[in-house]
């Protein structure tokens, strides 16, 4: 739709539409197989839990991996990091080097693109960047404990927002 100013009250308003884009919706499965033998189940009973245990754990994180990572092609879903429009950043030098004018230039990002509003926006890192922001102060004129990434409250906060690690996360490579 479209928004527009008018002479006054009791001018007619010229009808728009909403303008939506199309995606492609197809369902897709993860799955785990695994065995074992009778033997085995007689001698530890609780190899069925156990074996359950660990196919939840393998599909888990190939759905978090693909969620991230995933092309979209042979059955798997298309990831954030390979979606068009999505906005990342990442840093060409390694050991990285993330400064908080990067944090900042994030959320100046979804402010250009109109989306940052609400409260349910994240952080995503891969572990090398949240090491280097676990020991970089936010600007060097700041107290030692003002560091880019900390705790408030229990959970792991990065520019007031939360912030969440994956070792699925490319090298170097931050997602808000």
């Amino acid at each position: 739709s479209t928004a527009y100013w008018i002479e006054g009250e009791g001018t007619a308003l010229t009808e728009s539409e909403q303008v939506f884009g199309n995606v492609q919706l197809r369902p897709t499965f993860c799955g785990a197989y695994s065995k074992y033998t009778y033997r085995m189940g007689v001698q530890s009973p609780d190899v069925e839990k156990i074996i359950r245990r660990d196919l939840m754990a393998q599909i888990a994180a190939e759905i978090d991996n693909q969620a991230i990572n995933g092309d979209g092609t042979s059955n798997k879903i298309t990831g954030i990091l390979n979606t068009s429009g999505i906005n990342s950043t990442s840093w060409a030098t390694s050991p990285v080097a993330v400064a908080w004018a990067d944090v900042v230039e994030l959320e100046k990002m979804l402010i250009d693109d109109k989306a940052l509003m609400g409260q349910n926006l994240h952080y995503l890192v891969d572990p090398a960047t949240y090491a280097d922001m676990k020991k970089t102060t936010k600007v060097s004129t700041s107290g030692a404990s003002d560091f880019i990434l900390d705790f408030e409250s229990g959970r792991l906060m990065l520019n007031g927002y939360p912030c969440h690690v994956s070792t699925h996360m490319p090298a170097n490579t931050m997602l808000f």
